[in-house]
C-alpha cells in the first residue's frame, strides 16, 4: 500500500516541458539542462528532429524536445543550455519562466521557444520578415503529431488537454487564420473545454481564411454538419447558464464556415431571429471577411423584418463607407 501511495506521489510530481527549438541546417548543438532548483531529477530527450525551408533561400533544423522533471518543489526554475559542436563552441540558453506554466498542467508546451546567446543573439539566421521559421500554427500540427503518432496519446490524455490550454493561451494573445482556429475547434468540439475555445473566438482576430486542404475542408464539413444537426454534441459540454452566449458564438462559427465552403447547407438551418441578431451584434467583424456578399446571404436566410431591418441598421456604416468609396471611385 505504501508502495503505491509513493508511486502515485511520483507520478503526481512528474511534469513533462515540450519545446521545438530551430537552427540553421548547417549548425549542430548539443542540449542540457542548467540553473535547476526544485526538482528532483531531470532528463532530457529529442522526439523529432526534420528540415525545412523558410522564404526559399534559408534552410532550417527544428527538434523537439521534451524535458521530463520530478518536482521537489512547485515552484520549480529550468533552463535549457544549446553548445554549438566546432570551433565556434558558441552557447545559448533558454530559461523557463513561471508564467509561461499553466496552472495545474502537469505537461507544458512551449512556442516560439528561442535561445539567446550572451550577446542576445538567436541560433538561426535572421530571415527578411525577422520571424521565427515557424508559425503558432505549424508548431500546433508538430505538436499534434508528436502526441498522435510518436508518443500515442489520445484526446483523453492528460497531454493532449494540456496541449489545449496551451494552443488556446496562444490564440487569445494573437491574430489568427480560420483554419487554425477550426484546426483547434476540431480537436476540442466535443470536450469539456470547448466553451474555453468559444469565449476566446474573436471575429477581429480573424486575419484570413487561410489555405484549406481537402482533407481539411471534408474533416470540418463532417463535424459541422454533426453540430449543425445536433449542437447538444457542443452546448452539452458547458454550464446552463452560459450556453446563450456559447450558442451565438457556435452558430457565428458555423455561418462564416458555412458561407465561405457551403452555402447549399444554410438553407438547411432553421436560423433563429434572436440567434442572427445576436451574431450580428458581437461579431459584427465578420462583414469584413465577406464583403457586401455576407448581406445578402443573411438576409436570404430570415423572413422576419424586425431581423432585417436590425441588420440593415448595425452594418449601416459599414454600407456607407462601401458606398462612398465606390461613388468615389467612379468619380475619379
Amino acid at each position: 500500500m505504501e508502495d503505491k501511495k509513493s508511486e502515485q506521489d511520483s507520478l503526481n510530481d512528474q511534469v513533462f516541458i515540450y519545446f521545438i527549438e530551430v537552427h540553421d541546417k548547417n549548425r549542430k548543438f548539443d542540449s542540457l539542462l542548467i540553473d535547476n532548483s526544485g526538482i528532483k531529477s531531470s532528463e532530457i530527450e529529442i522526439l523529432e528532429q526534420k528540415e525545412f525551408s523558410f522564404q526559399t533561400q534559408f534552410a532550417y533544423i527544428y527538434k523537439v524536445h521534451r524535458i521530463m522533471i520530478i518536482k521537489e518543489n512547485p515552484e520549480f526554475e529550468i533552463a535549457v543550455q544549446f553548445r554549438e559542436e566546432g570551433e565556434n563552441d558558441n552557447i545559448y540558453e533558454r530559461k523557463i519562466k513561471k508564467d509561461e506554466i499553466i496552472k495545474n498542467s502537469s505537461s507544458i508546451f512551449l512556442f516560439n521557444f528561442q535561445p539567446i546567446d550572451k550577446n542576445q543573439n538567436i541560433c538561426f539566421s535572421q530571415n527578411s520578415s525577422n520571424e521565427y521559421p515557424l508559425t503558432y500554427f505549424e508548431q500546433f500540427k508538430i505538436y499534434l503529431t508528436i502526441l498522435k503518432e510518436k508518443i500515442k496519446k489520445d484526446r483523453n490524455s492528460n497531454e493532449y488537454q494540456d496541449c489545449m490550454k496551451y494552443i488556446m493561451k496562444i490564440l487569445n494573445q494573437i491574430e489568427y487564420e480560420f483554419i487554425f482556429y477550426m484546426s483547434v475547434f476540431s480537436e476540442c468540439f466535443d470536450r469539456n473545454n470547448i466553451n474555453q475555445l468559444l469565449i476566446i473566438f474573436k471575429t477581429e482576430k480573424l486575419s484570413i481564411f487561410g489555405e484549406f486542404s481537402n482533407e481539411d475542408l471534408d474533416n470540418f464539413k463532417d463535424i459541422f454538419n454533426k453540430v449543425t444537426q445536433e449542437p447538444n454534441l457542443v452546448l452539452e459540454k458547458i454550464n446552463p447558464d452560459e450556453q446563450t452566449s456559447a450558442k451565438t458564438t457556435l452558430f457565428a462559427i458555423i455561418l462564416i464556415f458555412d458561407l465561405k465552403f457551403q452555402k447549399e447547407k444554410l438553407k438547411l438551418i432553421n436560423w433563429d431571429k434572436d440567434i442572427i441578431q445576436n451574431i450580428f451584434s458581437k461579431y459584427y467583424h465578420l462583414i469584413k471577411l465577406f464583403d457586401f456578399d455576407i448581406i445578402k446571404d443573411i438576409l436570404s436566410l430570415i423572413d422576419d423584418c424586425f431581423s432585417i431591418l436590425f441588420i440593415l441598421n448595425i452594418t449601416r456604416d459599414y454600407l456607407s463607407d462601401k458606398f462612398n468609396a465606390l461613388i468615389q471611385k467612379k468619380k475619379n
